[in-house]
């Protein structure tokens, strides 16, 4: 079922049903190996690393699997095996059904130093729009291969490279992002968007204070774009500097007071900091201007319910389950405020559903097993715990209650 879902680019309900093929064999080496393809599809890189780790350790050796449809003819000893296609396919149209993007055509490409670009030319930007188009949608070979042929016909090498560390960026692959903007910049030292990758790339790599520089750098040229102020406020924050991420926030409150997804990042970053009445501040702020904002409303919940409010967290969690009673992180968020109120067995069946949604969600799982200790049901809780073990032996949360309910059994 699995294989056939990634066919069908059904990526989430494939993640399904290799986690449930692991349950119930956690040592399915093959489970393993395509859990981690399509948790990479899906942009979880970190847990598709993990996936991968555990597989190698189970099989180092991966063959694909190939689907088969075996029919039984009636009346008859002889059995006949036939592959399905999955996809249907029309013989009378010639067209490419796949294709295979070599790397290094794409760096023999951006070997040479390029001539500074014509102004009296057509905008540079224009042949790489369908490569952008494919890195929004995440088809990021189709990109790569899009910006080699567009460098092919003389295309801007600058730009090209640019994309091209957005591409890796989009993935996780932040060391090759990097890789490709310190070339732009080498090829141009004022490209602002190679400095604002390289600081961004950065920061996810944790290298905040090698980051700092590139940051303050767009800042300092007298940059008025609130993107790059924020990535200036983001690096601070990483680095540390407190009192100079403030000042960056304090100015983009009174300044984007009427940009909701502005102040939303304001409060993400007050929140960085430990300031939480002016993250809750920016919070309302955002949601004062749309209150649709669901994200936002989350956020708030989450941070109120830290700082104590647990009836306040508990309105702003519900009114999103209004709106959007699948929201899986809303759903996980309000059980710690139902806990705490004494409302544990009212989070259950909300916990319950979005599990059999999705059977890989571990914050779903261990919220499960904290309800069902608080109902006296050690036994289901202890199941719980076990099952996000079996995918990751070494998550601390489940590993400390599995331990804690071990000792009380003896």
């Amino acid at each position: 079922m699995g294989l056939i879902l990634v066919e069908l680019n059904k990526y989430a309900d494939a993640r399904n049903a290799f986690a449930r093929a692991i349950q119930a064999n956690p040592d399915f080496a093959e489970a393993h190996y395509n859990l981690s393809f399509t948790l990479s599809n899906l942009g979880d890189f970190s847990s598709a690393l993990r996936e991968t780790k555990r597989a190698l350790s189970l099989d180092p050796m991966y063959t694909p699997q190939k689907l088969e449809l075996a029919i039984e003819l009636p009346h008859e000893e002889i059995r006949l095996t036939v592959a399905p296609p999955i996809t249907e396919s029309d013989e009378a149209v010639e067209r490419v059904e796949d294709f295979h993007f070599d790397p290094a055509i794409i760096e023999q490409l951006f070997a040479e130093k390029p001539a500074r670009p014509d102004q009296s030319a057509e905008d540079p930007m224009a042949g790489f729009s369908l490569a952008r188009d494919f890195i929004t949608k995440g088809l990021y070979d189709r990109a790569q291969a899009e910006i080699a042929r567009v460098l092919a016909r003389g295309g801007d090498k600058i730009l090209g490279l640019v994309l091209a560390g957005d591409g890796f960026a989009a993935q996780g692959l932040h060391g090759e992002a990097l890789e490709r903007y310190r070339r732009a910049l080498d090829m141009d030292d004022a490209n602002i968007y190679a400095r604002q990758g390289i600081a961004r790339s950065l920061l996810a790599l944790g290298r905040a204070e090698e980051a700092r520089p590139f940051a303050e750098a767009l800042v300092a040229a007298g940059s008025t774009d609130v993107n790059l102020l924020l990535l200036a406020a983001e690096a601070r924050v990483a680095s540390l500097d407190n009192p100079g991420a403030r000042e960056i926030l304090v100015a983009l409150k009174k300044n984007e007071s009427r940009n909701a997804n502005v102040m939303k990042r304001v409060g993400d970053l007050y929140a960085a900091l430990g300031d939480t009445s002016d993250a809750i501040g920016a919070y309302r702020a955002s949601l004062a201007v749309d209150e649709r904002q669901v994200d936002t409303r989350v956020s708030l919940g989450r941070l109120l319910a830290r700082g104590g409010d647990d009836n306040g967290s508990i309105r702003e969690l519900e009114t999103v389950l209004v709106t959007a009673p699948n929201h899986d992180a809303a759903v996980v968020e309000l059980v710690g405020p139902y806990r705490r109120t004494g409302r544990s067995r009212s989070a259950l069946p909300r916990v319950v559903a979005l599990i059999r949604r999705d059977v890989y969600h571990f914050p779903a799982l261990i919220a499960l097993g904290e309800i069902l200790i608080d109902l006296a049901r050690e036994g289901d809780a202890m199941n719980a715990f076990e099952r996000v073990l079996r995918f990751d032996p070494n998550h601390s949360e489940a590993l400390r209650y599995h331990r804690l309910l071990q000792r009380g059994r003896r």
